[in-house]
């Protein structure tokens, strides 16, 4: 929870940062986006997909925050922690599964770091 506090933050400061947001890096940011929200909107008819309250995704990132370790030593297969940061979710009875744990948290982290870089650009063009 603390990380994406602090996440939030970095992209409030630098959103608050950069006064003139130009209309090129939102047309830019709504093309990369329209697929997903596409996606997001199709997938919200069927009723067996899961819909991520905000709580857990929250605890979806404390429980990767708390495995981060095993990702990189190669000990243990992807797969299989991916099973069991789902599995923690499932004890806080959360319905998902360790795919859908590991696909919500890669668009997660493309959504950060796109936004990220949306704001190193916006605050280039405004400093020219």
């Amino acid at each position: 929870m603390v990380f994406a506090a602090e996440m939030l933050d970095i992209c409030k400061k630098n959103k608050s940062d950069s006064q003139q947001p130009t209309e090129q890096l939102e047309q830019t940011s709504q093309n990369n986006y329209s697929g997903t929200v596409q996606e997001e909107q199709t997938a919200e008819v069927d009723v067996n997909v899961f819909k991520w309250p905000h709580e857990a995704i929250l605890l979806l990132i404390e429980e990767y925050r708390k495995t981060a370790d095993n990702f990189c030593s190669g000990k243990i297969s992807q797969k299989k922690i991916w099973q069991s940061i789902g599995d923690e979710l499932l004890k806080k009875s959360y319905n998902v599964t360790g795919p859908q744990c590991q696909s919500k948290f890669n668009i997660f982290l493309i959504f950060i770091c796109e936004l990220m870089l949306l704001t190193v650009i916006s605050q280039y063009i405004c400093d020219l």
